[in-house]
This record gives C-alpha cells, sequence and structure tokens, in this order.
C-alpha cells in the first residue's frame, strides 16, 4: 500500500507542469481570502515565468535555468527582487503540499537595490504639470504624487484597488501600497484648482 502511494506521489512530482502549480497557487490564494489586487499581482509575475516553463515538471527546472530567464526579463534591481520574491512563494508552496522536493529560488541571491535619490515637486511646479497634462494622464500623476505609489504599482491599479467614496474621497487598499491612504481632494477658493492631503488609515 505504501508503495503504491509512494509511486502515485512521484508520478504526480514528475508530472506537475508550472501552468498547474500556477494554477493551484493562485486558488490557493483565493481560498485563503487574498485580495483581488494580490491574486492580479501574482498572476502578472507569475505568467512571465510560464512562458519559458509553463509545460515543463516544475521539479525539473534547475536554479541555473530560472536565474537565467530573470535574467531575460531586463528590469530593475526591484522589479527582478519581486518576481524572485513571486516564484519563491510559488515554490516554497509547491514544498509545502508535498508536490515538489525543492526550491530553487533559495539558493537564487537577490540583487541590490541601491537608494533612490528622492526628488520632491514644489506644489506649485506640481499644479503647472497637472493643469498641462493630458487628461487620461492626471490620475496617474496625482496617484503617485498625494499616495507615494511607484510607477508599477500605478501600472497594476485595477478598479478593484480604488474606492471612490464620495466629496472627492478616493481610497487606495491593500493591493495599491504597503499601507491604506486616503486620497482627499477639495475645491479651494480659486475656482478651478484643488487641494489635496494623504491620510494614513491603517497598515496591513
Amino acid at each position: 500500500m505504501h508503495r503504491f502511494l509512494f509511486l502515485g506521489l512521484a508520478f504526480s512530482r514528475a508530472t506537475l507542469t508550472v501552468d498547474k502549480l500556477i494554477s493551484e497557487r493562485l486558488a490557493k490564494l483565493k481560498n485563503i481570502g487574498r485580495s483581488t489586487a494580490h491574486i492580479n499581482d501574482t498572476r502578472h509575475h507569475l505568467s512571465r515565468f510560464a512562458l519559458t516553463f509553463g509545460n515543463r515538471p516544475a521539479g525539473a527546472i534547475a536554479r541555473q535555468e530560472i536565474e537565467s530567464c530573470l535574467e531575460t526579463l531586463q528590469v530593475g534591481p526591484r522589479s527582478y527582487n519581486n518576481y524572485c520574491n513571486r516564484l519563491n512563494a510559488l515554490f516554497a508552496f509547491g514544498c509545502k503540499k508535498e508536490l515538489l522536493t525543492q526550491n530553487p529560488l533559495t539558493r537564487i541571491e537577490r540583487k541590490n537595490v541601491p537608494p533612490a535619490q528622492t526628488q520632491i515637486i514644489a506644489p506649485a511646479d506640481l499644479e503647472r504639470l497637472l493643469e498641462r497634462a493630458p487628461g487620461q494622464l492626471v490620475p496617474a500623476l496625482a496617484i503617485s504624487y498625494f499616495a507615494g505609489l511607484r510607477t508599477a504599482e500605478i501600472l497594476r491599479l485595477s478598479w478593484d484597488d480604488i474606492n471612490l467614496r464620495g466629496e472627492g474621497w478616493a481610497r487606495l487598499g491593500e493591493g495599491a501600497l504597503a499601507t491604506a491612504t486616503e486620497v482627499y481632494q477639495k475645491p479651494s477658493a480659486s475656482p478651478g484648482s484643488t487641494t489635496r492631503r494623504v491620510r494614513e488609515v491603517y497598515a496591513f
């Protein structure tokens, strides 16, 4: 009996493709109540990996192959590390479920992220920028400045992340940034202009 169970487990490990593992990982995230934004972000990162290895058995992929794949993404150090973290969670999930025997991401070093130089836009300059920017670009600029999101985070936003509360309030939830932030837009005394402030609500 034990021999058949062992053979069945060995067969499952040998035939578990990357696509199947990713599918099970996303289903697990949904089952444990992770946010839609978190699931979408995970799907975004893992889909790039699946393009190369989707049909291959997940347990047969070597560390060197994963490193080569990561290098072909041509992304910065922070994004590189984000891909590593998502892949690490994927393979750790497989190991925990006994679908895999090892996690090759534990042997892949993360890249050093140099400190970014902080650039502060003066309020007057920001006002001119928002006045002259195309209408479809204004929301992204406003969210970047008042909520502190990076470009990559803004590009991953969906309507599920934004709750328009009326009277100019917009709430950005867990998928948008590490802390939930509320952005308030209030008409000022000058016609056509607005003032905004950011309030940190709670940390996740």
